[in-house]
C-alpha cells in the first residue's frame, strides 16, 4: 500500500494522539530526534522516511537495515509480526531495555511475546487493544459521531 503525505502525516498525528491519550507519552518533535524506520521491504520503508522527511524536516528520518533500536526511546511494531503463536518476534528482543515504551499494533487477546518481553523488562507498553480504545473517540469524530 502506498501512503500519500497526507496519510502519513494522518497516520502519525493518529498514533500520536492514540498514545498520549492512553497515558503514553509521545512527545514532541524537535531537531535532536531522529526516526529510524525498518520495513522488511526496503522500498516501503524508503518510501515512507521520504514522505515523513517532507512532513517532518527537523527531524532526521533514516532508513534502518536491520530492526536493531540501540539508543531508542519508542519502539512501535506497526507490522502484522505477534498475531500468530509461530511468529518471530518483530525484533531481536535483547534490544528492549527499561527506559523503553514499547508499542504493538497487534491485535491479540493475550499480550504479545514483544510486550510480554517489553513488561518482562520493565519498559512501558501499549497493546493493540489499547490504541484502538483511544482511537475510538478519533474515529467518531472523523465519521460525525462524537458526542
Amino acid at each position: 500500500m502506498k501512503l500519500s503525505a497526507k496519510q502519513a502525516q494522518y497516520l502519525l498525528a493518529v498514533l500520536k494522539d492514540t498514545l498520549d491519550m492512553r497515558g503514553f507519552p509521545f512527545g514532541g518533535y524537535t531537531s535532536e530526534q531522529r526516526l529510524a524506520i525498518y520495513n522488511r521491504t526496503a522500498n516501503k520503508a524508503q518510501r515512507l522516511a521520504s514522505m515523513l522527511t517532507l512532513r517532518f524536516p527537523d527531524v532526521e528520518v533514516v532508513v534502518s537495515p536491520a530492526p536493531s533500536p540501540t539508543d531508542t526511546e519508542l519502539v512501535v511494531n506497526a507490522s502484522t509480526l505477534g498475531r500468530n503463536p509461530e511468529d518471530e518476534p518483530p525484533l531481536e528482543l535483547r534490544y528492549l531495555q527499561k527506559h523503553m515504551r514499547v508499542a504493538d499494533v497487534v491485535m491479540s487477546a493475550t499480550p504479545t511475546p514483544l510486550i510480554q518481553a517489553a513488561r518482562a523488562r520493565g519498559c512501558s507498553t501499549q497493546t493493540g487493544q489499547a490504541m484502538l480504545e483511544g482511537q475510538l473517540p478519533l474515529i467518531a469524530t472523523f465519521l460525525g459521531l462524537s458526542p
